[in-house]
């Protein structure tokens, strides 16, 4: 379900200038996705190594 933002009532959300340049740029967005996506299988792998050896 999507909220909505009635007319007449005024929103003051500042977004930091970091966050607008990847609001902006698609190229900049794939390439945080392709850092995050790393972050996961790094994570991933090491999780699963550490299970393998028997490591909660």
């Amino acid at each position: 379900m999507v909220e909505t933002i009635p007319e007449n009532k005024q929103t003051s959300v500042q977004i930091p200038p970091s966050i607008m340049e990847y609001m902006e740029s698609p190229l900049k967005q794939l390439q945080l996705h392709a850092r995050t996506m790393k972050v996961v299988v790094a994570s991933q792998i090491c999780g699963g190594a550490g299970l393998a050896t028997g490591i909660p």
